[in-house]
């Protein structure tokens, strides 16, 4: 990749993004647009999040000359769908469909990136999308590692039980999110802030995602990577261990950097989102 703004100076760029849709699979999909260069920058919010969960992230990605979406994965934020699924090739199809919006905007994905289970979707598309660079954000190696055993047995068997309430053709089983807001955003002010929001954090979560989740392994995801990688952990994190975090970073056989940013889980929530930001950006941007 290029270096971008190798003066070091930030570009006088207008920070307010377009809002752009695209039809996948039947149901409108929504993502905030930043127009820039060649370059382009497709970021992936966390479990039961959203798009503004990415904070400043999209706006300096954009200063530094990407072309960036910012996407709400369906059933969550401002895209239709039922709230909170996440099943693997709904999620697949989706990055690849917004990739190939990119690419028709002049801007193939350079840099593919996500927060906390957004950074394992970005591992899983990456061999898709082939960008030169990743960065997993607070990002777990994989959910299994914050699961009791009898939690994650209850989601499987729940998750049986799913089956056959959708056969009938009623609304799938939900369960409590129990990550609460207030476990990943440690300033008292970006916590207000954040619960201002509309939809920033779902409560419940479909009992369809316990497959998906319960087997998506970061670790093994880093093998196929070919790109280089950053993982970074949050350094007052209440909801991944940074061990979790280190084991994804281990995994890979590619040219990874390890980061610690300061704030609780949700980075670029929390008060010092704008040095997160800044921090991955000037790795995103460095040369070889």
């Amino acid at each position: 990749m290029a270096t971008l703004n190798p003066s070091g100076n930030t570009p006088e760029k207008p920070l307010d993004a377009d809002v752009v849709s695209l039809t996948i699979g039947g149901e409108t999909a929504y993502a905030d647009f930043h127009e820039g260069g060649e370059n382009g920058a497709l970021l992936i919010h966390g479990l039961a999040s959203q798009r503004k969960a990415l904070g400043p992230l999209p706006q300096r990605l954009a200063q530094a000359g990407f072309t960036v979406l910012n996407v709400d994965l369906r059933g969550h934020g401002q895209s239709e769908g039922e709230r909170g699924l996440l099943l693997g090739d709904r999620v697949l199809e989706e990055l690849q469909a917004w990739g190939a919006w990119l690419d028709d905007e002049g801007a193939s994905v350079s840099f593919l990136g996500g927060h906390s289970l957004g950074g394992l979707w970005s591992l899983a598309a990456a061999p898709l999308l082939e960008p030169e660079c990743v960065a997993a954000l607070a990002s777990p190696a994989s959910i299994r590692d914050a699961t009791y055993v009898l939690e994650e047995l209850a989601y499987w068997v729940g998750s049986l039980v799913d089956q056959g309430v959708r056969w009938f053709h009623k609304a799938g089983l939900r369960v409590p999110y129990r990550v609460a807001l207030e476990e990943t955003i440690e300033d008292a002010d970006a916590l207000e802030a954040a619960r201002a929001m509309d939809d920033v954090h779902q409560s419940t979560l479909p009992v369809a995602n316990a497959r998906t989740l319960l087997t998506l392994d970061g670790a093994r995801l880093a093998k196929d990577v070919q790109a280089r990688v950053l993982v970074a952990c949050a350094s007052m994190d209440r909801v991944v261990e940074e061990a979790s975090t280190r084991r994804l970073y281990e995994a890979f056989d590619t040219d990874a950097t390890w980061m610690t940013l300061e704030g609780g889980h949700a980075l670029f929530m929390d008060a010092w989102r704008s040095e997160a930001a800044d921090a991955v950006t000037s790795w995103a941007t460095r040369s070889e």
